[in-house]
């Protein structure tokens, strides 16, 4: 009986560890690794005029990881569906300690590997297409592919800046 009572708690004990080891495992991208996401914020602007409305700017920075050019990027936020800007940053020399460049680029040329910044276009005026709006990811960057579908990057947390109070 003490033998069998052993056994069970051995056996017991390991699948809780191999279970616990395999649920930490999860990840954030859908079925196929778009990006890895380094960071998300988020900083609100208080205008100093008013009844100006108030601002809120989103930040994603992120490596590109899939060999696929994406045809557009979307921030979705709820019902907010904004289009983006794409900038790249980069190094001249790896060893120096300059600030990295920063530049605009078009999603041509985006490539594998690249670190990006994603910056939602306040006030765009796109309109969110049926397949992402029956989607069940609320608060994603969204990527459409070449083959027309939508893939996304699920955002979990938005670090949050501090506000700015304008003058």
């Amino acid at each position: 009986m003490k033998g069998q009572l052993n056994l069970f708690l051995f056996v017991f004990i390991v699948a809780l560890t191999f279970g616990c080891s395999f649920a930490q495992k999860k990840s954030t991208v859908n079925y196929k690794q778009l990006a890895l996401l380094l960071d998300a914020t988020s900083q609100t602007t208080f205008p100093g005029v008013q009844g100006a409305a108030v601002e809120t700017k989103f930040e994603f920075s992120l490596i590109w990881k899939n060999n696929i050019t994406p045809q557009s990027i979307f921030w979705r936020n709820g019902n907010t569906w904004m289009t983006t800007q794409v900038i790249k940053i980069t190094r001249k020399n790896r060893a120096s300690d300059e600030a990295p460049l920063q530049k605009d680029i078009d999603l041509s040329e985006m490539k594998q590997g690249d670190s990006l910044i994603i910056i939602p276009i306040y006030k765009s005026k796109d309109v969110m297409p049926n397949a992402v709006r029956n989607s069940k990811e609320k608060v994603a960057l969204f990527f459409q592919m070449n083959n027309k579908a939508w893939e996304y990057l699920s955002i979990k947390k938005i670090t949050k800046r501090p506000d700015l109070l304008l003058p």
